[in-house]
């Protein structure tokens, strides 16, 4: 079996970026309306503003914190060898919902494996629906601990 790795956790990095530019957005906004407060809105809303601005660093300083851990914890497992590694024929494949918001998921010699990409994981959660390569009956190796990827190799018989 010849095999084209389509996601590596090291080589992708992470994709876990939106979920702490929520927080930058919301400081963003929050420093504009302290800048032009006396413009914007009556000054009874100033708390409110700093509010805002508090919320936003404080949504920021978690989500790098726990998105940042999540990264670090899978890719040192894979460099260090230490993910569980399964292979065979993808069984029982449900494609994520065309409406969106769902779960794909895919079992692979008795591992079922389930991700989104709506759901923040560090792992490989690219779904068919927005170009994903996991399809049922495609020979796959898979790098995992837990439910997270952090590689997925796709097979093909050498020639």
């Amino acid at each position: 079996m010849k095999y084209h790795k389509v996601y590596d956790l090291i080589e992708n990095g992470s994709s876990e970026w939106i979920f702490p530019a929520i927080g930058i957005t919301f400081i963003a906004f929050g420093i504009v309306f302290i800048v032009f407060r006396g413009w914007l809105y009556p000054s009874a809303l100033q708390s409110l503003t700093f509010a805002f601005v508090g919320f936003g660093i404080l949504w920021t300083i978690l989500a790098l914190f726990f998105t940042t851990f999540s990264h670090n914890k899978l890719s040192k497992a894979l460099r260090e060898n230490r993910c569980l590694i399964t292979e065979g024929v993808v069984t029982e494949f449900n494609p994520m919902p065309l409406s969106g918001h769902g779960y794909e998921s895919f079992i692979v010699s008795g591992n079922k494996f389930q991700y989104s990409d709506y759901i923040i994981s560090p792992g490989f959660r690219k779904t068919q629906a927005h170009g994903g390569t996991v399809r049922k009956g495609v020979y796959v190796r898979v790098y995992y601990v837990g439910n997270d990827i952090a590689r997925l190799e796709i097979g093909s018989p050498r020639k």
